[in-house]
C-alpha cells in the first residue's frame, strides 16, 4: 500500500488548524490533531483488507496542508453550486483513498478495497476520540479539477474514489433523527420476537 503526506505540521507536532467560524459536525476553531493520532490513522488504513493482497493497487494520501484543503473545499462547493457551503466540514486533516484498477480483477475490487480502508480509519478515529465524515461528492469534484488534482501528486494511473475527514467534534453533536431511532427500536423488537418464537416452536413429526 502506497502512502503520501501533504501536510503542514506545527511546532508541537500536531496537524492542521482551519481557523474558520462555521461547521456542521467538527469544531469551528479546530483543535489540532496530534501527530501520534495521525500515525495511528495512517496505520489503520495500511492494515485494511485488500483483495488478492494487491496492496500496490491502493494509495493513501494524508492532506492537512491548509491551503490545499481550502482550495479543495472551494472547488467542491462550486461543484454543487453552493458557494457558501463547506463540503470538507472545516476538517484539519483529510485522508484521500485512491485506487489503480486492474483489468485482470473484477471492477468492484478497487472500490471494495477503498471502502475497507475507509471503514478502518473511521473506526480508529472513534477509538481516538475523533469525529469523522465520509466524503464522496468532494472526491467527484476533485476528479473534475485537473489542475487541483495535480497538486495531490498521486502516482500514475491512480484515481481518487473516497475520502475521510477528521477532527474533534462539537460538544453537542447533531442528534440522530427520530425516524432512525424508531427504526432501530422496531428492528430490536422484531428480532427479539422472532428469536422468542423460534425457541418456543417444536418440530412437528412427519
Amino acid at each position: 500500500m502506497l502512502l503520501s503526506s501533504r501536510n503542514t505540521p506545527d511546532k508541537d507536532g500536531g496537524y492542521g488548524n482551519t481557523g474558520s467560524n462555521q461547521s456542521a459536525l467538527l469544531l469551528p476553531k479546530v483543535r489540532q490533531i496530534e501527530a501520534a493520532k495521525i500515525e495511528i490513522l495512517l496505520h489503520s488504513a495500511q492494515v485494511a483488507p485488500v483483495a488478492c493482497n494487491k496492496r500496490d493497487h491502493i494509495h493513501i494520501s494524508l492532506i492537512s496542508d491548509l491551503e490545499l484543503l481550502e482550495a479543495w473545499d472551494h472547488a467542491a462547493a462550486c461543484y454543487v453550486g453552493a458557494i457558501k457551503s463547506h463540503p470538507l466540514y472545516h476538517a484539519p486533516a483529510v485522508l484521500l483513498i485512491s485506487v489503480r484498477p486492474d483489468a485482470s480483477d473484477p471492477l468492484e475490487n478497487s472500490y471494495l478495497n477503498a471502502g475497507c480502508a475507509a471503514e478502518n480509519v473511521t473506526l480508529a478515529a472513534t477509538s481516538l476520540g475523533l469525529g469523522s465524515v465520509l466524503l464522496a461528492m468532494p472526491v467527484r469534484a476533485l476528479r473534475k479539477e485537473e489542475a487541483l488534482l495535480d497538486r495531490f501528486a498521486l502516482p500514475d494511473n491512480f484515481q481518487p474514489v473516497i475520502a475521510v475527514a477528521f477532527g474533534y467534534e462539537q460538544a453537542d453533536p447533531i442528534p440522530p433523527k427520530s425516524s432512525f431511532l424508531r427504526m432501530a427500536k422496531f428492528t430490536r423488537s422484531f428480532t427479539r420476537s422472532r428469536v422468542k418464537s423460534s425457541l418456543s416452536t417444536k418440530c412437528s413429526p412427519r
